[in-house]
């Protein structure tokens, strides 16, 4: 159980980290004598993205303990990591963490839930990143 909860907490902090850091971003750029809005739009963005991020893996976890799986449906794998890497991606290199990825074209699509495979993914990069900063 205390395993359980340490994920969970780790899965919604990094979001919630994010909106906290990206708001705070875009009230310093608003107290600017001259204001770059194009710099507040993208951190209002990534606002927006976090809080999706959230959302999408409190469903998850709601999900799991509802025995409900998720929705199954097709999904192409390299597009699904592609998405998760875009969410990582600033995380990554807030730590100084390089990534690189290869993935093989022309797989074919699997049924699957797509929630499920972020929350995995997202782990598996998450928990790798932890293990590089010891």
């Amino acid at each position: 159980m205390a395993s359980m909860a340490a994920s969970i907490s780790h899965e919604v902090s990094q979001p919630l980290t994010g909106i906290i850091a990206n708001a705070g971003a875009s009230l310093q750029l608003l107290a600017k004598a001259k204001p770059d809005i194009d710099e507040v739009r993208a951190a209002l963005r990534d606002i927006v993205d976090e809080g999706q991020r959230a959302s999408s893996v409190l469903d998850g976890i709601r999900s799991m303990f509802r025995n409900d799986h998720g929705e199954r449906t097709t999904v192409a794998v390299n597009d699904l990591i592609g998405e998760v890497l875009a969410v990582v991606r600033g995380e990554l290199d807030a730590h100084q963490v390089s990534l690189r990825s290869e993935l093989s074209g022309g797989l074919p699509t699997v049924l699957a839930s797509p929630t499920q495979l972020q929350q995995v993914f997202l782990n598996l990069i998450l928990n790798a990143e932890q293990a590089i900063l010891g």
